[in-house]
């Protein structure tokens, strides 16, 4: 009772996902369409009470230009959720954008400061974060490679969440040998 099958594959243009073990499974199904990436994702998932959750999602990736627009919506038994996020690169940095339907905002951008690298992130509601499900992740940091090592880094950031960087403030020198 604990077999599980998967397949995945092409056909005609069309990638295929698919899986199940006892009686749940799901499918995902992508594909490219007029420049842009379309996902389509169902599931039924039997947890160990034998209730039954039904998902269903839909997501759209589509370049624009020098950013990239990815709207999603999904379905979990009858309730649905959006989210939209929008990425670019300027000037050697990565941003990113997006809120959903939950009125989580989240903003990050990355990249090179002179020899540094930085790293600043921000998501105003995390559920992730227990038992504080309401607060924001805030995530910031800077990495210095030393030049003419081999990969000595010294690096310093805060985190409240293990996510990029170790939660706490930290500041860390690392060497490779």
């Amino acid at each position: 009772n604990q077999t599980s099958i998967g397949l995945t594959g092409s056909v005609g243009g069309l990638s295929v996902t698919a899986g199940g073990m006892n009686d749940s499974g799901g499918i995902s199904v992508s594909t490219s369409l007029m420049g842009a990436t379309v996902k389509v994702a169902a599931a039924n998932i039997k947890n160990a009470a034998g209730a039954n959750t039904q998902e269903t999602g839909v997501s759209v990736s589509m370049p624009l230009g020098g950013m990239t627009l990815a709207v999603n919506s999904t379905t979990v038994d009858g309730t649905a959720h959006w989210g939209v996020d929008v990425s670019t690169s300027v000037s050697g940095f990565a941003i990113s954008v997006g809120t959903d339907s939950e009125e989580e905002n989240k903003f990050k951008i990355t990249g090179p400061l002179g020899p540094v690298a930085l790293h600043l992130e921000y998501d105003s509601d995390d559920s992730s974060l227990t038992p504080l499900t309401d607060d924001p992740t805030i995530e910031a940091g800077v990495t210095y490679s030393v030049p003419g090592t081999k990969g000595t880094t010294i690096s310093a950031s805060y985190s409240n969440d293990d996510d990029d960087f170790d939660e706490g403030t930290q500041v860390k020198m690392a060497f490779k040998f």
